[in-house]
């Protein structure tokens, strides 16, 4: 069911990008993604009027009302994961099990893509975004649970080399494993949460420039099928005492202070694939 959802999250959004521009749209997606959990909080959420803001009011209007319901259905399910004792889906960063299960559902994937940080609302985005170009994109029913949220899980488990070093292995050992003919291995999202992770999330979409990754994901898709993947993606928090709303790279309850998760997106690493043609 959550491939499902996403699907249809990803046409509500291709729809929405051909009236608006992908950076209107991008904020009109993070907030669909937080308005019904925040309303928990801030029943008159006050903490997204910073984010209103910066989203024109027909947009603003669609996102409440056409995308926040199902983002409802989508965190549901992720939730229903993240308890679960037996969840389907690959239960560690063994690189041999990933690809097992990607081939179980794609025959071919020519070029292997691992963003650092990426999120679900940035796999959303690039999958519509994608399609209004006209290439064909599947979200399939696949999801690695990143129990820490940080890629530590992902690299402990390639000894012997340094961090930088070790996210680009597992992406090149992912691709050895798949057959494919390149990788690539992006820290945009990683320095972006980090270095702009105390600011409020209105701040974090107007800096990051979300034309730039879906440039480099449909360039690729050009000359094959491109698997899109991420190690775990950011954190979305909430501080009732400011009424802020704030990303983090990997949440801690120890955090000082009573901020509440409202979307532990790192706990999660998505699959997405595109292609060109419909």
């Amino acid at each position: 069911m959550l491939a499902t959802y996403i699907d249809r999250a990803v046409g509500h959004v291709e729809k929405l990008l051909s009236g608006y521009n992908i950076d209107n749209v991008y904020k009109a997606l993070v907030y669909s993604s937080i308005y019904k959990i925040i309303k928990n909080y801030d029943p008159a959420t006050i903490a997204l009027k910073p984010l209103e803001e910066k989203i024109p009011k027909p947009l603003l209007f669609k996102a409440k009302k056409d995308l926040s319901p199902v983002f409802e259905n989508i965190i549901l399910e992720l939730q229903n994961i993240l308890n679960s004792k037996k969840p389907i889906l690959v239960e560690n960063a063994n690189i041999s099990a990933i690809a097992k299960e990607i081939m179980k559902i794609f025959t071919r994937i020519d070029y292997v893509m691992v963003y650092d940080c990426m999120s679900l609302n940035e796999f959303i985005l690039i999958s519509a975004a994608s399609r209004l170009q006209g290439f064909k994109t599947v979200t399939p029913n696949l999801v690695f649970m990143n129990p820490i949220g940080l890629t530590r899980y992902v690299t402990q488990q390639l000894p012997g080399l340094d961090y930088r070093s070790v996210l680009r292995e597992y992406a090149r050992l992912l691709a050895e494993r798949l057959h494919a003919k390149g990788y690539h291995k992006s820290a945009y999202f990683d320095f972006k949460v980090h270095e702009y992770g105390s600011m409020g999330i209105e701040e974090f979409l107007e800096k990051t420039d979300i034309n730039r990754i879906l440039d480099e994901i449909v360039n690729q898709a050009l000359n094959g099928i491109v698997l899109v993947t991420a190690d775990h993606g950011y954190d979305i928090i909430y501080n009732p005492g400011s009424k802020y709303i704030y990303v983090l790279h990997g949440f801690k309850r120890q955090i000082k202070g009573n901020h509440i998760p409202l979307l532990l997106f790192s706990r999660f690493s998505l699959f997405l694939t595109v292609l060109p043609g419909r």
